[in-house]
């Protein structure tokens, strides 16, 4: 997991201003902010971004199709 923050940070450093991860296998997705937020969401939860308005993924969807 320390790679995956490392790379979340590389990419939060050079300008992004999120970064989501979809893990499959632990059916959650963890978004990282460029103000150091890190914010883990269940298969239940609803993946939405200020920075897509309008967008909102329902995890457990997502999910199913696996």
């Amino acid at each position: 997991m320390l790679r995956i923050r490392v790379k979340a940070e590389e990419y939060l450093d050079a300008g992004a201003k999120e970064m989501w991860l979809i893990d499959g296998v632990k059916r959650t997705a963890t978004v990282y902010k460029a103000d150091g937020t890190v914010t883990v969401l269940a298969s239940a939860g609803i993946l939405t971004s200020p920075l897509l308005p309008g967008f909102a993924l329902p995890l457990d969807e997502y999910f199913a199709g696996e």
